[in-house]
């Protein structure tokens, strides 16, 4: 009887520091925006931590917003000049080849993002900017306004909230689809995607060629952010 044997495994790197710090950054502020507006508590914490002036949850999750912001910001351009696992081209791929890939149930090896999980990434950074982008116009109705919502007006504001907390469902509904790919790659395909976006290397076949990648210099990233943190601040304090 001859028995299948499992191919030697070699370690290749696909995720780059500037992305894994941009991934999990994005997790942590995305749950503290939704446990600030939905839940609250930050601000008293924030207070019993020592903070001295006044500060509402609301205020906490508007700056958290406009962290996001910067991050999206940064994320869009370094799409187009970062690391080859990063580059939307690298993983935006045709319909056709998504469609082929969700008909063979999830057939093939990638590096990066496969063909379906390439267009959910890009899809939740869509709704993740429009959201960050919209609560600059946004009001709560009480106290809390946005930075830049003189320049709408309250009718056209209540219009852009009302697309805001709108979006929020939607990246809701995205996250849970999210989480529950991994579950499934996990389970079924067993193939576990976190541990890579944590240390930023897959096992890969020694059999197989490994891909082509190219890593950009932390600095270049580094550079990038805080040009995206120079724009989002201007344009809040400019306006």
């Amino acid at each position: 009887m001859v028995q299948n044997k499992t191919p030697q495994q070699r370690r290749i790197k696909v995720w780059d520091a500037p992305i894994r710090l941009f991934h999990w950054a994005l997790v942590i502020l995305v749950t503290f925006n939704f446990i600030a507006i939905k839940l609250g508590g930050p601000a008293k914490v924030l207070q019993k931590l020592g903070y001295k002036g006044f500060i509402t949850d609301t205020d906490l999750h508007m700056l958290s917003g406009q962290t996001l912001l910067t991050l999206m910001v940064f994320r869009f351009g370094y799409g187009l000049i970062g690391s080859t696992t990063a580059r939307f081209s690298n993983f935006l791929t045709s319909p056709l080849k998504v469609w082929m890939y969700l008909r063979s149930g999830g057939l093939g090896r990638w590096a990066g993002h496969n063909p379906a999980g390439g267009w959910m990434a890009a899809l939740m950074l869509v709704v993740l900017g429009a959201m960050a982008g919209l609560g600059l116009f946004a009001n709560d109705d009480i106290m809390a306004d946005g930075p830049l919502m003189h320049l709408v007006g309250k009718t056209t504001s209540d219009s852009l909230t009302w697309y805001h907390r709108l979006l929020s469902r939607v990246l809701l509904g995205l996250v849970v689809l999210h989480v529950a790919a991994i579950i499934y790659y996990r389970r079924v395909k067993k193939d576990n995607l976190i541990p890579p976006m944590l240390h930023g290397y897959k096992d890969w076949p020694e059999n197989e060629p490994v891909p082509s990648i190219s890593f950009t210099h932390p600095l270049l990233a580094l550079g990038l952010l805080g040009a995206s943190a120079a724009l989002v601040i201007g344009v809040v304090r400019t306006f």
